[in-house]
């Protein structure tokens, strides 16, 4: 575990192996003034013959002779100073934290970024994105691996700055952000042959055993006897039985309100009968990331402590194809009683969120949010680092999105279009569960709108592009990527 301090912005309090040092328009803060007095003019020299002007991209490792407490120095770009983007500073610490594993190095330091406009972003919160940054830039996933990952060394990240206590209180809530979205990383990445709608169900039961945290988790038989006929329509051609996830958050005192968030908890999609091409199912473990984002969010509740009631939904199951699977053509009913013909059994996740959606209105939530890799669309729409997002209420659309900003995570909004909803229409049911060729996100979400009460504040969020990354970003690795715990962390605390 990376223990971070905070420590007096002095070069004669720096004894460190690795020290980040900031660059804002091909100037040097005044810390880095200093080291290059200590080096000779060598800072200078370098910004100048490599034309370092403080691009966000901008990085250049230099060795220091033993001139000052540090071996190393990593300059970094802090890209326009009179527009901050705190993004940035989770950027620079994962660069820094993967720097110091690779020079195989215990201690690193980074100074406190204040040039500019960055002195108008609260300490906290930049305090915050420091250690965001360098525990998701550390992030590996090597469970499978018989010779576990030795490249991790880094131990000890200590921020120089003026404002110690205030960026202190940040660190902490950022170690707490950051260990939530690893947590979803590491379900997300676990194949489904372990992580299986049963595996997360007792994953939840762990989660449940936190402070101020409680579970409930519905077998096969109570799901039946609640009438969840899509649901179980989509399970039915596994032989691994669903399980449904209700996690419970309550604060001390009264709840200032109550809000719920739903999670698309499919372990693994082939696309049942409707089945998938072979390189289409590669990555279809990560058809969970919504229900591994939001238990991952209780997880950090327990921690965090907001004043608000949470409530958290996560219908588990895989989607196979088999003789018991469910066929194009077949009819099943809702919990709310509503009855959709099933013509693609690749939609299968808005068919297992209207059940959840309907069983988490009866909490009686003062709104609700439901997070899903829900459709391919919404990834030709926004390609691969953008959610979308859709709704009733532009208010709650408008702070999820700027929640997203703070997190470093792209939201998207598209139009919610009602006069779509004729594509939806069966001729001989209530609905159908696909629409036309065009505008597939926005039919998803309004077959979701279909089960939501519409006096009720409710935003669907599709993860399909974001959930999962190919090649490394610059503070994840290939794989699950967490995606949308930060954000719907943000949000829940600002309720």
């Amino acid at each position: 575990m990376m223990k971070f301090s905070t420590k007096k912005l002095q070069l004669s309090q720096v004894k460190t192996d690795l020290l980040g040092l900031s660059v804002s328009k091909g100037q040097l803060s005044t810390l880095g003034k200093e080291v290059d007095r200590k080096l000779g003019g060598l800072l200078s020299k370098i910004l100048k013959r490599e034309d370092l002007k403080g691009k966000a991209t901008d990085a250049r490792l230099i060795e220091t002779h033993g001139k000052i407490g540090a071996e190393n120095v990593l300059l970094f770009g802090c890209g326009e100073p009179d527009k901050p983007d705190s993004d940035l500073l989770r950027k620079a610490a994962a660069r820094l934290t993967k720097t110091g594993n690779r020079l195989k190095v215990k201690r690193i330091a980074m100074e406190d970024v204040t040039v500019g406009g960055w002195k108008k972003i609260a300490t906290a919160t930049r305090g915050q994105m420091i250690s965001e940054g360098a525990i998701l830039g550390n992030y590996t996933f090597d469970l499978y691996k018989t010779a576990k990952n030795s490249k991790k060394t880094v131990e000890d990240f200590a921020v120089l700055t003026a404002e110690g206590a205030r960026l202190e209180n940040g660190l902490k809530q950022g170690v707490v952000f950051a260990e939530a979205t690893n947590s979803a990383r590491d379900y997300i990445n676990i194949p489904a042959c372990d992580m299986t709608p049963k595996r997360m169900a007792d994953e939840a039961r762990k989660v449940g055993k936190l402070p101020r945290l409680s579970v409930k988790i519905l077998g096969k038989a109570e799901i039946q006897r609640l009438g969840m006929g899509c649901y179980l329509a989509v399970s039915s051609g596994s032989v691994e039985p669903p399980y449904f996830i209700h996690l419970i958050y309550k604060p001390a005192g009264r709840p200032k309100k109550r809000v719920a968030i739903v999670g698309k908890g499919v372990t693994f999609d082939s696309g049942g009968l409707s089945l998938k091409t072979a390189q289409g199912m590669e990555t279809m473990k990560d058809d969970m990331s919504g229900a591994a984002a939001v238990v991952s969010v209780m997880r950090a509740l327990s921690v965090l402590k907001p004043r608000i009631e949470v409530h958290a939904f996560a219908a588990m199951t895989e989607n196979m194809p088999s003789g018991s699977a469910d066929k194009p053509g077949d009819i099943a009913k809702t919990m709310n009683g509503k009855t959709v013909e099933i013509l693609n059994t690749d939609a299968e996740g808005r068919l297992t969120l209207a059940d959840a959606v309907a069983y988490a209105q009866k909490q009686k939530p003062d709104l609700l949010v439901d997070v899903a890799t829900l459709t391919g669309a919404c990834v030709i729409a926004l390609g691969d680092l953008c959610s979308g997002i859709l709704g009733n209420n532009d208010e709650l659309i408008q702070k999820l999105i700027a929640c997203g900003k703070e997190a470093g995570e792209k939201i998207w909004q598209l139009p919610l279009i009602d006069e779509y909803r004729d594509e939806l229409k069966s001729p001989i049911a209530d609905l159908k569960n696909i629409g036309g060729r065009w505008g597939g996100t926005n039919n998803g979400a309004l077959f979701i709108q279909e089960f939501i009460d519409s006096k009720l504040p409710w935003a669907h969020i599709d993860i399909a592009g974001p959930s999962w990354t190919e090649k490394e970003l610059d503070y994840c690795t290939r794989g699950g990527t967490g995606h949308i715990v930060r954000t719907l962390l943000h949000f829940l605390l600002q309720q």
